[in-house]
C-alpha cells in the first residue's frame, strides 16, 4: 500500500506534544530566546487570558480509528486534580 494512503493511527506521543504546548505558552521569555517573538507575544496574551479566568481546551483532531491508549491518556489528564483546578481539558 502506498504510504500516503495508509490510515492515520492516533498516538499518545501526539497528545503529549499537545500538552507540552502549554509549557511553551507559560514561558514567553523562552520563546523570545528561541527567536520566536511573535509566539512570545501570543504567549503573553495567553497568560493574560488565563489570569482573567479563561480555561484551556486542547483539541486533538485526527481522522481514523480511536485508540484505547490515547483515550486513557486523555482521561487521566482530564481527571488530574491540577488540570481540573486550572480549568485545562483535552478533547478529541
Amino acid at each position: 500500500m502506498d504510504r500516503h494512503l495508509q490510515k492515520y493511527r492516533a498516538k499518545e506521543t501526539d497528545v503529549t506534544k499537545l500538552e507540552s504546548s502549554i509549557n511553551w505558552l507559560n514561558n514567553p521569555e523562552a520563546l523570545r530566546r528561541d527567536g520566536k517573538s511573535d509566539l512570545a507575544e501570543a504567549a503573553e496574551e495567553f497568560l493574560d487570558a488565563v489570569r482573567d479566568g479563561y480555561g484551556i481546551n486542547l483539541w486533538y483532531v485526527y481522522t481514523g480509528e480511536k485508540s484505547p491508549n490515547v483515550d486513557k491518556h486523555i482521561a487521566v489528564y482530564n481527571q488530574n486534580r491540577e488540570n481540573i483546578e486550572n480549568r485545562r481539558v483535552i478533547r478529541h
